[in-house]
C-alpha cells in the first residue's frame, strides 16, 4: 500500500531547488536545518514509521511553510498506513490551514489535497472517507475549484454506496455554483452524477432534463468517463421510454467513450447496442461490428448470447430465442426489459407472417408457434391493429384472427419487416 509512487509529495507542479539547501555557501543555516530534518524524516519512513511520524511533526513546528506542508502530507500518509484515522483527520485540518498560505502555488495545493483525498478514499471505512471530504469542503471557499472537485467526489461516493439521502442535498449545493457558470468540465461531471441520482429514484423527467443540459455544454472538452456515464444513463432513460433508436445511439456513444479509457464496460455497452438495434425501427443503420471500434470485440464471450439472440430473431426461431434467454438468465437480468421486448417483437412478426399466408389464423396455433400464452397473443394482436400495422378482426367466439385489409397492405408491412431482418443478418456477419 505504501509505494514511492503513491501520493508523490515532491513533484506536484511545485518547483524548488533541493541542492540550494545543501550549498556550502548558503547563508541561511535555519533553512538548511529544516530541509535536513525533512529528508531525515523521509529516510526514517523505511525503517520505523513511528520515528518518522515524530520527525515529521518536528518539521511541522519549524518556520518554513513549504516544508511544513510537505511534512504534513507525509504525516497523513503514515497515519493512513497505520490506520490512525482520527489523527489523520486532525492532520488534514492542519494541511487545509496551511493551504491558505499564499506563498504556496494554488495548483500545487489543490493537487496535493485531492491526491490525499484519493488515497483516503481507498479506505473501507466509508464514514471516515465522508468525514475527510466534508471537512475539506468546510475548510475551503464554497464554489472554489477545490470545493467543487471535493464535492463531486463525495457525491460519487454517495452514489456508489447508494446513500441517496446525503447525495441529494450535496447535489443541490453544487448546483448553485455550477449551473450556468461556464465551468464546463464541472458542469458535465455534475450532470453525470445528477442523471445517475434521478434514475436511481426513477425520476425520468428530471433525468432527461439533466441529459439534455449535459449534451448542450460546449465550454469544455469533457472527460470520456463522464460522457460514457452520461450516454449510458441516457440510454437507460430511452429504454424506459421504449425509444429504441435513441437508446441504440446512446449505447454506442457510451461504448465509444468507455473504449477510449479502456474500461471493461465497453463490452457491456456493445451488448446493449446489439439488443437495442434489434428493437430499433431504423434497419438501414444496423451493423453491430461495422465500426473499427467495435470490430475487435466480435468474439468476446460476453457478447455470444446476445449475438445468439440476434441470430434467433433473424431466423424467426422462437424456440432458440427462449433457450438462449433461459440459459443466460443471470447474465441477462440487467437487460430484461430489452429481451422481453425482443420476444414480443418476434411474436408480432410471426403473427404478421401467418396472417399474410393464411389470412385467418387460429389463436391457439399462434400461441403454440410463439410459445406465448393466449392472453399475450391477444394483446399483441390488439397492438398490431391499434397501431394500424395490420387490418384484422379478433373473434373470441371462433378463437381466430382474420385479416380484413387488402393483401398488398400486409405484404407491404412484411416487406419492411423482411428488409429489417436482412439488415439484422448483415449485422451478424459484418
Amino acid at each position: 500500500m505504501d509505494t514511492d509512487d503513491d501520493w508523490n509529495d515532491d513533484d506536484m507542479n511545485y518547483e524548488y531547488d533541493e541542492d540550494a539547501f545543501y550549498d556550502e555557501d548558503d547563508e541561511d543555516d535555519d533553512q538548511s536545518r529544516i530541509a535536513n530534518s525533512y529528508y531525515e524524516a523521509k529516510q526514517a519512513r523505511q525503517t520505523d514509521s513511528n520515528e518518522a511520524i515524530d520527525k515529521f511533526k518536528s518539521v511541522e513546528s519549524m518556520d518554513n511553510v513549504e516544508f511544513k506542508f510537505k511534512a504534513t502530507k507525509q504525516l497523513m500518509k503514515l497515519q493512513f498506513k497505520l490506520d490512525l484515522e482520527r489523527d489523520l483527520l486532525d492532520t488534514l485540518k492542519s494541511l487545509l490551514l496551511l493551504s491558505k498560505n499564499t506563498t504556496l502555488q494554488r495548483q500545487y495545493v489543490e493537487k496535493s489535497v485531492l491526491n490525499a483525498l484519493a488515497y483516503i478514499s481507498s479506505s473501507s471505512n466509508l464514514d471516515f472517507v465522508r468525514r475527510a471530504h466534508s471537512q475539506t469542503m468546510d475548510a475551503v471557499d464554497p464554489g472554489s475549484r477545490l470545493w467543487l472537485q471535493t464535492g463531486l467526489r463525495l457525491a460519487a461516493l454517495f452514489n456508489e454506496s447508494h446513500n441517496y439521502a446525503e447525495m441529494e442535498p450535496l447535489l443541490n449545493a453544487i448546483r448553485t455554483h455550477v449551473s450556468g457558470s461556464g465551468l464546463g468540465a464541472f458542469e458535465i461531471d455534475f450532470y453525470a452524477l445528477s442523471i445517475q441520482y434521478f434514475l436511481s429514484r426513477h425520476n425520468y423527467s428530471e433525468a432527461n432534463t439533466a441529459y439534455v443540459k449535459a449534451k448542450a455544454i460546449q465550454s469544455a472538452i469533457p472527460h470520456p468517463k463522464s460522457m460514457a456515464i452520461i450516454h449510458e444513463c441516457g440510454a437507460k432513460m430511452f429504454m424506459h421510454e421504449h425509444s429504441w433508436t435513441n437508446a441504440r445511439t446512446a449505447f454506442f456513444a457510451a461504448f465509444q467513450n468507455y473504449d477510449n479509457i479502456g474500461s471493461s464496460r465497453r463490452v457491456n455497452m456493445l451488448g446493449c447496442f446489439i439488443l437495442a438495434s434489434l428493437l430499433s425501427d431504423d434497419a438501414e443503420s444496423i451493423g453491430t461490428f461495422d465500426s473499427s471500434e467495435a470490430r475487435p470485440y466480435r468474439n468476446e464471450p460476453e457478447l455470444l448470447p446476445l449475438i445468439q439472440i440476434a441470430t434467433a430473431y433473424a431466423e424467426r426461431n422462437m424456440s432458440e430465442l427462449n433457450a438462449v434467454l433461459s440459459q443466460n438468465a443471470d447474465t441477462l437480468k440487467d437487460v430484461s426489459l430489452m429481451t422481453s421486448s425482443i420476444v414480443k417483437k418476434l411474436a408480432s412478426v410471426i403473427i404478421l407472417e401467418k396472417l399474410e399466408t393464411e389470412r385467418t389464423c387460429d389463436i391457439d396455433v399462434l400461441a403454440q408457434h410463439t410459445m406465448l400464452p393466449v392472453q399475450q397473443i391477444l394483446l399483441l394482436a390488439e397492438d398490431l391493429i391499434v397501431s394500424e400495422t395490420v387490418s384484422a378482426l379478433i373473434s373470441l367466439d371462433t378463437r381466430q384472427i382474420q385479416l380484413v385489409g387488402a393483401a398488398d397492405e400486409i405484404g407491404h408491412r412484411l416487406s419492411a419487416m423482411q428488409a429489417w431482418t436482412e439488415a439484422c443478418r448483415h449485422a451478424l456477419v459484418s
